[in-house]
This record gives structure tokens, C-alpha cells and sequence, in this order.
């Protein structure tokens, strides 16, 4: 929150803000308050499902069969967006989609990271299947190595690529594209 106070809500974006600055303590709150504490404040701030958001909100969502996400693309968030994260160990992911390397900072400068990546982003894995296809794609891809669809269906195209992108990570399938390991923790492990 110091970044937001000192530069200002133009210059620093803090995602749900209102939420932890609540006047309601959620570690306070039983199990089910909590929750609809969690349900009330994603009503509020529409956000990509990863992570763990994937696994224990997407409940707060109606669910759409994975083939309701067939025909979209993710260009603009993976290709098109001139933001991105940079982990501890060098890895650089595109800026919404935290688990999808890109390649290493801490190999290459950024400039050749991102000339090789518009020049072969056809060979990445991930990257061709959500630019082409979107998470769909990337769960049909995966269905070569057993992934099974979830039939209780998926809150939006994120949740269903987080969910493909944990099966891989877990099998180890991909691992030059996929990881690191902290942002594929087990849901039900604190």
C-alpha cells in the first residue's frame, strides 16, 4: 500500500484495494463468511482466475462447458501486452498470466527475449496453443497426455488454463514453459 499512498492511484494499480482495506478483519471470519466475504468483493473486481483464485473461487462463477471457450484467442495478453512479471529466478511471463514462461531475463537481455519470442512463438508450446486457440487449444493439446476436462466446467478461459497448465506442471510436461513450481502450489496444501 505505500507504493499506491506515495504515487497515487494513477501511477500504481492495486487489485483489490477495497477489499483488503475493508473495515472487516477476513481472518476473523468463519469459513462461510469469509467466502461470501470473497463473493461480494469478486462481484466487484473482475479478475483472471490462476493460481489459487482458480481452484478455491471459481466456485463464486457459473460454469461453462470447455467448449464454450473454443474459437477465442489470447494474443493481446500474452503477445500484444507490453507488461509482464519477472520472478526471483529470472523467469518472464506475460503480466496476466503468471505459470507461462516466456523465457529468462537472467539469460538474455529483455530486447532478445522478445525478438526470439515474436519470431518463434509458433514453437512454444503454451504460448501457440493460447495465441491460436486459447485455453482450449492448450486443453486440447494436453489431452494427448491424459488430461480429463473438468464436468463440472470452468469460470472463464483462465480457470480453464490454469487447470491444463497444472496437469502439465504436475507431470512434468513442459517444464521449459511451465513453472515454476510456486505458481503451481497444491490447492489443498497450506
Amino acid at each position: 500500500g505505500q507504493g499506491y499512498d506515495v504515487l497515487g492511484p494513477g501511477r500504481v494499480r492495486v487489485r483489490w484495494w477495497d477489499f483488503f482495506n475493508a473495515p472487516v478483519e477476513t481472518r476473523k471470519l468463519n469459513r462461510a463468511a469469509t467466502l461470501d466475504a470473497y463473493a461480494n468483493a469478486l462481484k466487484r473486481n473482475k479478475d483472471r482466475l490462476t493460481g489459487r483464485a482458480a481452484d478455491q473461487l471459481a466456485q463464486f462463477f457459473p460454469r461453462q462447458p470447455a467448449e464454450h471457450f473454443r474459437g477465442l484467442n489470447c494474443v493481446q495478453e500474452v503477445l500484444q501486452s507490453r507488461h509482464v512479471h519477472v520472478d526471483p529466478y529470472g523467469n518472464v511471463f506475460p503480466g496476466v498470466c503468471n505459470g507461462i514462461i516466456l523465457g529468462n531475463g537472467l539469460e538474455q537481455p529483455a530486447e532478445q527475449l522478445w525478438a526470439e519470442l515474436a519470431e518463434n512463438w509458433q514453437s512454444h508450446p503454451v504460448v501457440s496453443a493460447v495465441v491460436t486457440g486459447s485455453s482450449f487449444e492448450l486443453m486440447q493439446r494436453a489431452k494427448a497426455f491424459g488430461y480429463r476436462k473438468l464436468e463440472s466446467g470452468y469460470a472463464n478461459k483462465c480457470h480453464l488454463c490454469h487447470h491444463v497448465r497444472q496437469f502439465l506442471h504436475d507431470r512434468r510436461i513442459w517444464p521449459e514453459a511451465v513453472g515454476p513450481t510456486e505458481c503451481y502450489v497444491d490447492a489443498d496444501k497450506p
